[in-house]
């Protein structure tokens, strides 16, 4: 973590989808958070850590075990295993009853891409006022619906945030306040330094940067996604390990290692 410690970041998530929480068990991801924590405060910086299971039982029991291992907020995706037979009020009682227990703040993380679900408007800005529920990581990448959350949470203390690189320009144009994003494993700056850009009004840069990581944020999220984040993490480099079966990694001088080395080029110097 210390290879971040230069770069402008916020904070840091832990557990996310691009770190395979979905295959590390409790006291391994205590485990985990516990360390990363530790790098994250000495920094002056907060760890959001990944909580959600499928079960609310399991997911308030994550969110405590990982609260007491360090994290400051827990991020909590929408339970999916059983989503053709739970509705909206469904859904909205598993945030509320997460939320009423979790000993730390609580961001809902609405990713359709993994869950196939695409929580409501109705049910987000429902979400919204509970006093522990402070963000949403929202990767319906329906900026429209984006512009519309900002509006009718602005007066709840509540923040949207952008969960993929490549639309975090728009994202910032619709209101968003920040991203968390996979890309950033390996071009944080790049994404700190369009957001500042963005701030300062300075459109052109911002767009340019913009353009820069539309291949990169493709490549490594949608086409060749963990794996792809791993190997270019390492090119960086990082020591990222091997992902987890069955997922496989990329090996080097293999059509993909290519693509990845080819696309990210200067980026990385």
């Amino acid at each position: 973590m210390s290879k971040w410690e230069r770069d402008p970041v916020s904070g840091f998530v832990a557990l996310g989808s691009n770190g395979e929480y979905v295959s590390l068990g409790e006291s391994e991801a205590a485990q985990f958070v516990s360390v990363v924590s530790k790098c994250a405060h000495k920094q002056g910086r907060p760890l959001i850590a990944g909580a959600g299971c499928e079960s609310t039982t399991t997911t308030i029991r994550r969110c405590q075990v990982l609260s007491e291992a360090g994290a400051d907020a827990l991020l909590v995706i929408t339970p999916h295993y059983y989503s053709h037979f739970l509705s909206e009020e469904r859904f909205r009682a598993h945030f509320v009853a997460v939320a009423d227990k979790s000993p730390k703040p609580v961001i809902i993380y609405n990713v359709p891409f993994y869950s196939h679900v695409n929580l409501s408007l109705e049910c987000i800005v429902t979400l919204s006022q509970h006093p522990n529920i402070i963000a949403i990581k929202d990767n319906s990448l329906d900026m429209p619906r984006m512009a519309e959350i900002v509006q009718l949470t602005r007066e709840n203390n509540f923040s949207v945030l952008v969960g993929s690189g490549n639309y975090f320009l728009p994202a910032l144009k619709a209101g968003a306040v920040g991203c968390i994003a996979a890309v950033a494993n390996v071009l944080s700056d790049q994404l700190s330094n369009l957001q500042t850009c963005y701030e300062r009004g300075e459109m052109a840069e911002a767009n340019e940067m913009h353009q820069k990581l539309q291949l990169p944020n493709q490549l490594l999220t949608r086409k060749y996604g963990v794996a792809g984040v791993k190997y270019a993490m390492a090119l960086r480099g990082f020591k990222p390990g091997s992902v987890r079966s069955p997922l496989t990694d990329i090996e080097p001088k293999s059509e993909a290692a290519r693509e990845i080395e080819s696309c990210l080029g200067d980026l990385l110097l």
